[in-house]
């Protein structure tokens, strides 16, 4: 069993979303995914991701781990390997792959945003409602500014903003992987490394960043 760990409430159903087609998409070997991801608030600290690994192992069951977090400011080059140097300290009997969305989550968004532009946005009960605008187009570096979830606000109607837990698993459930990959949107292609690493090295203990 693959476990997710996140740390944001809307990241609980559009992880569980992206993982799984991102999974297929790259066609890795199948092995059942945990759904929905546990959610744990303080993983960025040593010892909340002590916490939150050490309640894995005790499921008794795990065969993989994946660790998805947002980080608006830290270099993703610099901390993972920190964070990933500290897990392996923690001897476990499964692979491990520790990811950091740059600056947030909704980052993956952005290029797909003229894909989105004047669709409906459809949330669990079917409700319909009004999204991203028609016309709306992101331009320039995904990465480089903070507050990624108010860019996304200035492309819904001026009288509503982005709301995490309704509207990130709508737009999650429109993502194009192959548009996000011609945009090399840097940190969607660390998270294709990070479950290839854990389809890779089921029955190991290695973690990645390596």
């Amino acid at each position: 069993m693959l476990y997710i760990l996140v740390e944001g409430h809307g990241e609980v159903k559009s992880v569980s979303n992206l993982i799984n087609r991102l999974w297929k998409d790259l066609n890795l070997s199948a092995i059942p995914i945990h759904s929905p991801p546990i959610r744990l608030p303080n993983i960025h600290s040593d010892e909340g991701l002590k916490k939150g690994i050490e309640l894995i192992k005790s499921k008794g069951n795990a065969t993989g781990l994946l660790i998805i977090r947002d980080d608006e400011d830290n270099c993703p080059k610099e901390l993972a390997p920190t964070k990933a140097e500290f897990i392996r300290t923690l001897d476990l009997p499964f692979p491990v792959s520790y990811h950091l969305m740059y600056r947030e989550y909704e980052v993956l968004f952005l290029p797909c945003i003229s894909l989105m532009a004047g669709k409906k946005i459809v949330d669990e009960r079917g409700i319909k409602r009004t999204g991203i605008i028609k016309g709306a187009e992101f331009t320039g570096d995904f990465e480089s500014k903070r507050d990624i979830k108010g860019i996304i606000s200035s492309f819904f109607p001026a009288n509503r903003k982005y709301k995490p837990t309704l509207d990130q698993l709508p737009l999650t459930r429109m993502l194009d992987f192959d548009v996000i990959r011609e945009n090399d949107v840097p940190c969607f292609g660390t998270l294709e490394r990070c479950l290839i690493h854990l389809s890779e090295n089921l029955g190991t203990h290695s973690v990645y960043p390596e």
